[in-house]
């Protein structure tokens, strides 16, 4: 990939002797682990689908952890997707294409954070740069894309009646959980959950959860290894990692 910079990630060789998991094996894992592509400006990471007997997978459910997360996370056993990067080297990939958070949680003030100030904040919204997620695969026909929350259905309140949705988050890369070290693995979650580095700010903090469940008709099947796809609206200028 010309335009593709690698960023490299530390990769634990699960299941192998030491003998097997030779150097060559190891860079070409974290290779795939985590792409950051400047001509696209987007992440790439490597992922698997996992289906699990966690709320939101077979039938409707409220959840705080993600459905988007890393596998060596503590809330790894929830995620529908399950990627193999960490937290901290994604999050700085989303800084390296220029993507800034601006409002965190946490106690309340100012600090300088990626070379701006961020507000910290313990009520009201987070907020940030949008992300775009995708999730990619391959396929008998080809290589298919498909908008991450296109792969959810919302049952929701509308008019006083219970209605079944399109699922329409708003992500925003907030970067809290790396201010507080966290440890979830949560990478995007469905609500304004400072657990994780984006999260969708429709609701407010502490003001909710959605009422989801997986769209197995559009999703691929588990097991399938997928491309995770993040894809912000920078508000910065990239740096480029040579």
């Amino acid at each position: 990939m010309r335009n593709a910079k690698l960023v490299s990630v530390a990769v634990v060789a699960m299941g192998l002797a030491p003998s097997a998991c030779t150097p060559q094996a190891a860079q070409k894992t974290a290779a795939e682990a985590l792409v950051v592509d400047h001509a696209k400006q987007e992440v790439r990471l490597s992922g698997v689908v996992q289906k699990t007997d966690a709320p939101r997978m077979a039938d409707w459910g409220s959840a705080v952890p993600a459905l988007l997360g890393t596998k060596d996370g503590s809330n790894a056993r929830f995620f529908l997707f399950l990627v193999d990067a960490r937290i901290p080297d994604i999050y700085q990939a989303l800084l390296s294409l220029g993507a800034r958070p601006k409002v965190a949680f946490g106690d309340e003030g100012v600090v300088q954070h990626a070379g701006r100030p961020l507000q910290i904040v313990k009520e009201g919204y987070m907020a940030g740069d949008p992300v775009l997620i995708f999730i990619e695969w391959d396929t008998p026909q080809g290589r298919k894309r498909l908008a991450y929350e296109d792969g959810f259905l919302e049952k929701a309140t509308v008019d006083g009646k219970e209605a079944t949705r399109p699922w329409a988050p708003h992500f925003v890369l907030h970067g809290s959980a790396i201010l507080s070290e966290a440890g979830t693995g949560c990478l995007a979650c469905t609500h304004d959950c400072p657990g994780g580095i984006i999260g969708n700010n429709v609701l407010a903090l502490h003001k909710g959860i959605p009422t989801l469940k997986a769209n197995w008709a559009v999703l691929p099947a588990p097991g399938t290894r997928v491309s995770v796809v993040l894809r912000p609206a920078p508000s910065a200028p990239p740096t480029r990692r040579e």
